[in-house]
């Protein structure tokens, strides 16, 4: 049975436009996903890959963090949480 891979495509807040099926590929990525952003939870899990994010970088591995809220909108909760992804 031959499985496929297929790739979503969605535009991410970032200075230059990034697709993971050719800028990223066959590289290991942090994509995760959550509800909402300001919500206790959500903020405990971008925190968490916020304290790790050095030793994510050291490794070449890129983190993305994507909810349904808009960018002006999460770009306010990634200045609350101190991250930088």
């Amino acid at each position: 049975m031959e499985q496929t891979l297929r790739i979503l495509r969605f535009q991410l807040p970032h200075p230059k436009k990034i697709s993971l099926s050719k800028d990223l590929a066959g590289k290991a990525v942090i994509l995760y996903f959550y509800p909402k952003d300001f919500t206790g939870v959500c903020t405990a899990e971008a925190c968490e890959f916020r304290d790790q994010f050095e030793a994510f970088r050291e490794l070449d591995v890129p983190v993305f963090g994507i909810s349904r809220d808009d960018i002006p909108t999460h770009e306010k909760f990634k200045k609350s949480a101190s991250a930088s992804f």
